[in-house]
């Protein structure tokens, strides 16, 4: 069966914003007076804001509120969103494509939704979602499917309707035992092991999107339009 559906995690899948957070914690590492380099950035990356920072105040002994660090998070970020993160090869493209063969479209992150907006917006492709699903919202993160399953719901879909498309490993089991498919997008700020698990485990590896349409798999894996200029 050939899928209905995309639904797309947001950091690393459809935008090249993995190589912004190392950078980017470093100026929060100074504001919050955190001596030590923050290597938990792999570990982490399926936590939505709130649960990352209390991950990093226990960690670190922070004394100020978790709202406090948040908003420190959020308006160290929103520079970077609004100015330094570009689209990751082929976007556009793939989602065009999409539109054109009337695949619903939905987005799934861990991201604040205030990055998310202006990001999207800022690249003229926020209103090609019809729906958009926070794991902070639904008090969750990527080691669960609810993301998913929510956004699915809403476009009146089962499961196995849906490809998913991510970067990081950990979703992979609960998505897949839902029936989602699983399309894993390389990150270069990923490490070798990660690729390797998501090569072995996901339904297809994608390198970029170009290359996802070129080789075939776009049509092989979603309802398309015969004879359609790609």
């Amino acid at each position: 069966m050939k899928f209905k559906a995309a639904i797309f995690d947001l950091d690393g899948t459809l935008i090249d914003s993995t190589w912004v957070w190392g950078v980017m914690i470093e100026k929060f590492c100074n504001v919050l007076d955190i001596k030590e380099e923050l290597k938990c950035m792999e570990q982490t990356a399926h936590m939505p804001p709130t649960e990352f920072i209390n991950f990093i105040k226990e960690k670190y002994s922070l004394k100020k509120e978790v709202l406090e660090i948040k908003e420190i998070l959020l308006n160290t970020a929103l520079e970077f969103y609004s100015e330094k993160v570009n689209l990751k090869k082929g976007v556009k493209r793939l989602l065009n494509l999409m539109k054109q063969n009337s695949i619903k479209m939905a987005i799934a992150t861990s991201c604040f939704v205030e990055l998310t907006e202006i990001v999207l917006k800022k690249w003229e492709i926020y209103d090609m979602f019809s729906f958009f699903s926070y794991s902070e919202k639904l008090n969750t993160n990527k080691k669960s499917a609810k993301v998913y399953i929510e956004a699915a719901n809403f476009m009146k879909l089962k499961c196995d309707e849906c490809g998913v498309f991510e970067d990081i490993f950990l979703p992979l089991e609960d998505a897949k035992k839902h029936g989602f498919g699983y399309f894993a997008v390389e990150d270069n700020n990923r490490t070798k092991e990660t690729k390797s698990k998501l090569q072995t485990y996901s339904d297809c590896y994608i390198k970029d999107y170009d290359e996802f349409i070129d080789s075939g798999n776009f049509e092989k894996f979603f309802n398309v339009v015969k004879n359609r200029n790609f």
